[in-house]
């Protein structure tokens, strides 16, 4: 199984307890050997502050441990980092690219993130059309978030349009 693996029994309790801590243990393990599944793994532990202390700093140092391999999920992760400055300063520009890079390696939860960034014009220009773009695309491969934006940049979309499009879309 190796230490991933290993942490994942632990962490969600497939045939042993459920312990968090137990998890991180395995999960260290492997992030020691340069795992990025197993770093990213302890990294969210370490975000939510399950089995370890909450540590947005040691979260981000692994995530960005696990980018430098090309791991996708580790760039979404990442992205949020960035985005609300979590570990690290608040950088939109860098949080956009990662969610790109994210959302090209496939991870379905980056058109969310990418929803979210053009919506509120977070690191790229502010263009709901183009957040309606990402939210519809996520929500057809199954991310819930995107799902429940659509009806919220909709409406946004029909006020600004029964206004005479006078504000920026």
């Amino acid at each position: 199984l190796g230490y991933y693996g290993l942490g994942q029994l632990h962490e969600f309790g497939q045939g042993v307890p459920q312990d968090n801590a137990r998890a991180a243990e395995f999960y260290q393990l492997g992030a020691e050997q340069n795992e990025k599944m197993s770093q990213t793994a302890l990294a969210y532990l370490y975000e939510q502050g399950l089995g370890v202390p909450q540590d947005y700093s040691r979260s981000f140092a692994l995530l960005s441990d696990a980018v430098l391999q090309g791991w996708g999920f580790a760039e979404a992760a990442l992205s949020i980092h960035y985005l609300f400055g979590q570990g690290t300063e608040i950088d939109a520009t860098r949080a956009y690219d990662l969610a790109w890079e994210a959302q090209r390696d496939g991870i379905v939860y980056a058109e969310g993130i990418l929803g979210y960034m053009f919506m509120e014009g977070l690191g790229t220009e502010r263009s709901l059309p183009s957040a309606l773009f990402h939210f519809e695309a996520g929500s057809a491969k199954g991310d819930q978030y995107s799902t429940n934006q659509i009806p919220v940049v909709e409406a946004e979309l029909a006020c600004l349009d029964a206004a005479g499009s006078q504000y920026e879309l």
